[in-house]
């Protein structure tokens, strides 16, 4: 099976547009998720974002289908709602009650995810 990296986000100042630094920052994150055993990269963005499909066909990236983005707002929905109370969604009445359980468990000498990319995992 393959395991992916996924580009979440990547951005660079205004001030350093056209300067390399956003093809340095790519060509780091790339060196980091393939050292992780990424074999497959998947970058998401919006169809308007004209600079990010300009920046990601250069790099070699092609849209092979059509893309379409499911979401739910489970705050909105009535089977959810009460999942939410019970843990506190900061919408909803008294304080936001935190969870005992780490969401992310990181071990010792492992290291952390870059910044604006999720963990690499392998295709289900």
């Amino acid at each position: 099976s393959w395991t992916y990296g996924y580009i979440v986000w990547l951005g660079v100042d205004r001030a350093f547009h056209s300067t390399g630094v956003a093809h340095k920052l790519y060509d780091k994150l790339v060196e980091r998720m393939v050292e992780a055993g990424a074999r497959y990269l998947i970058a998401d963005t919006d169809p308007s974002n004209a600079a990010a499909l300009k920046f990601f066909s250069r790099k070699g990236f092609k849209s092979e289908r059509a893309h379409v983005v499911l979401s739910l707002n489970l705050s909105r929905t009535e089977r959810y709602r009460a999942i939410l109370d019970k843990h506190g969604n900061g919408h909803g009445e008294g304080e936001l009650k935190k969870s005992k359980r780490p969401i992310v468990k990181i071990k010792k000498g492992k290291e952390k995810p870059l910044c604006g990319t999720t963990a690499l995992a392998p295709e289900a």
